[in-house]
């Protein structure tokens, strides 16, 4: 069978579960060229390229894989974040673009021989990402997770090459406590309640719970890591959290009770409540 009717059959296959024309055509042009190791582009000229067998039984096992909703960027092992392509399988969550606005808002606090702690690190994406945009700064990546680490590790090293500026600790944050304080924090931490578990897309079960759900309504970690807060940063630093779209008024309401002053909320490109935010920690 060669490329175009390879491509055809499959476009009926995923069409089944998912209506979007152009959504469906993406996917299986990403998982072809996957199965090729060649880009998108390239798939251009192979119309009549004729599939070796192995090439197409891994091809549709794919496919069938995608019709069960295992999430495309576990399929073919990358995601783009920032305009950087990270490895990513099921020991970490797949970027997303609400963490993009998160990079975005801490850029700019970001100054020379700062210490940034980024907590739940997962791929990295965050850590990583801010230690490729910022010179003469010392980044530091936690997760709980081992597996997590390794997969952030090999980002790092394909990202930012084998002498790099992030250090890697796996550890359980809210239970940790650091050898020195930080300029600021970042955190995509679990913040989906377990009460919403069955409601969330199917492509979601494929991704790590212990990255997703957290008790207390999501709130648990927050209010773990608020809390405690002093153990990682300097009076004067700043810390960053993206959140769900319906605690903010929550989240602010934890930061009164624990006395942290210079909080607010930003709201996400859809104009949800998405980020706490606190630019300058009164320390205790």
């Amino acid at each position: 069978m060669n490329v175009k009717y390879a491509r055809a059959e499959a476009l009926n296959l995923l069409k089944k579960e998912n209506g979007n024309y152009k959504t469906v055509a993406l996917e299986v042009d990403m998982l072809l060229a996957h199965v090729l190791n060649i880009d998108r582009v390239g798939l251009i000229t192979k119309d009549e390229y004729v599939l070796e067998t192995e090439e197409l039984k891994r091809f549709f096992e794919l496919c069938e894989r995608r019709v069960n909703f295992e999430p495309i960027a576990y399929l073919v092992h990358k995601k783009e974040f920032y305009e950087l392509e990270f490895y990513v399988d099921e020991n970490v969550l797949i970027p997303r673009p609400e963490t993009e606005t998160l990079v975005e808002l801490v850029i700019p606090h970001i100054k020379n021989n700062y210490n940034i702690v980024d907590i739940g690190t997962g791929s990295g994406a965050i850590a990583l990402t801010i230690a490729k945009l910022c010179n003469n700064i010392e980044v530091t990546a936690i997760d709980i997770s081992e597996n997590a680490l390794c997969v952030a590790k090999k980002n790092a090293m394909n990202i930012l090459g084998k002498n790099n500026n992030v250090h890697f600790i796996c550890a359980d944050a809210l239970n940790y406590t650091p050898n020195k304080k930080f300029n600021i924090l970042v955190s995509n931490p679990p913040y989906v309640s377990f009460n919403d578990k069955n409601s969330l897309d199917k492509d979601l079960s494929y991704e790590p719970s212990v990255a997703l759900f957290a008790l207390d309504d999501g709130l648990h970690f927050y209010k773990s890591l608020l809390k405690n807060i002093d153990m990682y940063l300097h009076s004067g630093g700043k810390f960053f959290f993206e959140i769900g779209y319906n605690q903010g008024d929550a989240l602010l309401e934890v930061c009164r009770e624990y006395k942290l002053q210079n909080v607010f909320i930003e709201k996400d490109l859809s104009l949800h409540d998405r980020f706490l935010i606190c630019d300058n920690y009164v320390g205790t």
